[in-house]
């Protein structure tokens, strides 16, 4: 794999790696061991620059993340601001969610636990035409299709369709592109 940004999110928003520039972030206070985001989507938002050496061909995406109260279905983070082509939720019945070409998948059942920080992945490889998501190392869901990206290679913890943005904290945001 090679690195394409790694963002501790500790006490700035800058990419650790040297690769990118920083993420713009909004209302988003460094708390809790990471960067604390409300909820609110027209107030808050935590957004990587472009990511242009993204490899649509395959990547992994990767993140820590802390929810304190479960009680809406919201991004932790996801790929792309104009067609969301991939992301990593968390549900409200306290299960995670995998985002792929803009449609929310229910099919995962393992739990998430609020108040204690998770590791959230997003992986996707062409050659199979597989999008998979894993929390805490296991596999959470795995669904076959081919990434609709429209070159968007953003990244935000917003789903600017929806209106929805990540409630909770999050930290060490790193991602990748596979080798072929």
């Amino acid at each position: 794999a090679t690195n394409i940004a790694f963002y501790p999110l500790l006490a700035d928003s800058n990419d650790a790696s040297g690769h990118l520039g920083p993420m713009t972030l909004v209302n988003t206070p460094f708390a809790g061991g990471g960067i604390y985001c409300d909820g609110q989507y027209a107030t808050t938002s935590a957004n990587t620059p472009t990511l242009t050496d993204l490899d649509f061909s395959g990547f992994l995406i990767a993140a820590e993340f802390m929810v304190t109260n479960a009680t809406r279905t919201t991004p932790v983070f996801v790929g792309g601001n104009n067609w969301r082509w991939g992301g990593f939720y968390v549900r409200s019945d306290g299960r995670v969610g995998m985002l792929y070409n803009d449609t929310l998948s229910y099919s995962a059942t393992l739990p998430y636990a609020t108040n204690q920080w998770h590791q959230a992945v997003l992986r996707y490889t062409e050659t199979n035409q597989t999008f998979e998501i894993y929390l805490d190392g296991r596999l959470a869901d795995r669904q076959q299709v081919a990434i609709i990206a429209n070159n968007d290679r953003t990244l935000s913890v917003s789903h600017y369709g929806s209106g929805n943005t990540f409630d909770g904290y999050l930290r060490n945001l790193r991602i990748y592109n596979l080798a072929p």
